[in-house]
This record gives C-alpha cells, structure tokens and sequence, in this order.
C-alpha cells in the first residue's frame, strides 16, 4: 500500500537485488502493490476489504468509515507480523499509506 511513484519503485529495487542473494517472501494487504509479472519472489496477499474509500451514496460517509478501516487494516497487519514472525529470520519493513497519513 504504497503511493505510486517512489516507494514502490525502491520497494522493487530492494526485493530486485536482496532475492539474488536471498530467498525472499512478500507479505501485502490486499490492495497493496504486488511484485511484477515474472518474478520470482514468492507474494502472500492477505485480506483487507476496507483497503478502497467507500464511493456512490457512501462517499459523503467516507470520514465516518475512517476508523473502523485503520482498526481493520492493524488487523490485517498484526496478522502479517505473526507470520513473519514464526517463519522469517529477518524482515524488511516498508511504512504504507494509511500508517503515514
């Protein structure tokens, strides 16, 4: 869940020249930014439905929805630490979107 540009850019470009000397896993919320078409890296993608503003007749609602997804999205987060944690050595973490803003 990065924004385009930049941090998705050096997110590839770490992962890009780490798996030529490790064996590397991704771990994304869903709606985050997947590896590209042919890579080797292995990519989980775990759940998060609330990862899109809501849009039509809710869009005006869209504040009210705010904490009920930051509340999700440390769900899905929390999940994905416990994993890396019961199968990593080491993890690379990169800040996203909803934890900056």
């Amino acid at each position: 869940m990065l924004p385009s540009g930049g941090g998705i850019r050096v997110l590839r470009e770490f992962t890009e020249h780490l798996s030529r000397e490790f064996d590397l896993s991704v771990h994304v919320p869903q709606g985050g930014s997947l590896q590209p078409a042919g890579s080797s890296i292995a990519e989980t993608v775990y759940p998060y439905p609330m990862w899109r503003r809501p849009t039509g007749f809710l869009r005006p609602a869209a504040p009210l929805f705010l904490m009920a997804r930051l509340i999700g999205f440390q769900k899905v987060c929390r999940g994905i630490a416990e994993k890396i944690n019961n199968s990593a050595d080491i993890a690379l973490v990169h800040n996203s979107m909803p934890v900056a803003a």
